[in-house]
């Protein structure tokens, strides 16, 4: 099958239903003057045989749960104020989650929200020692992991993966020394996967 209503980009997650999570442009919106965004993405949930099952603006979520300062915060003139490029299904439950939950990875607001699509809200709104990352990966029933470019405006950090403890509340790297040594870096895109024996899977 092709889509032919959005444009699809980055990463695709399957959920446990066995449908895809897909970040997507779309250009339709009951936003006002939403025809003036030249980025905007959405959450796209499609079925395999490529049926639209669910559509959600990140204008429209934000400005829904009352965090539409975020928008606005890094300047009108950004045409990419999301940069949506990773969205994790959560297919078990924990202390921490439920299974339909999603992780968001926005880019250029270096932020991960946890969203839950049955009732229309953002959950958990995660900032910490990351910047401009890709991917986000649930690596326990209370642990992720984020792959954290490291890259700011002034500086071009090393690559680190990062793992946030919701139990602790805090934040750790993972196999640090490995990385460095290995002088694994990219500024942009990259995608990670921890191993079931510890091992680190890195694209860069």
């Amino acid at each position: 099958w092709q889509n032919l209503e959005h444009v699809f980009h980055h990463s695709k997650e399957k959920d446990v239903n066995g449908d895809y999570w897909v970040p997507a442009n779309i250009f339709q919106s009951k936003i006002k003057n939403f025809e003036r965004i030249p980025e905007h993405n959405a959450i796209v949930k499609v079925s395999p045989e490529g049926k639209i099952l669910f559509i959600k603006s990140l204008y429209e979520l934000f400005i829904e749960n009352k965090i539409e300062h975020y928008i606005h915060g890094i300047g009108l003139d950004n045409g990419d104020i999301f940069h949506l490029n990773d969205i994790e299904p959560v297919n078990f439950k924990s202390n921490y989650w439920e299974i339909g939950d999603l992780f968001l990875s926005l880019r250029n607001l270096s932020m991960i929200i946890q969203y839950r699509p049955s009732i229309n809200k953002i959950i958990n709104i995660i900032h910490g020692p990351f910047y401009n990352q890709h991917d986000v990966d649930i690596i326990n029933d209370e642990e992720i992991s984020i792959f954290n470019n490291n890259y700011k405006s002034y500086v071009k950090g090393d690559l680190e993966i990062i793992i946030y403890n919701f139990k602790l509340n805090n934040f750790k790297k993972y196999l640090d020394n490995q990385i460095k040594k290995n002088e694994v870096r990219t500024i942009f895109a990259g995608t990670h996967t921890i191993l079931s024996n510890g091992d680190l899977f890195l694209e860069s």
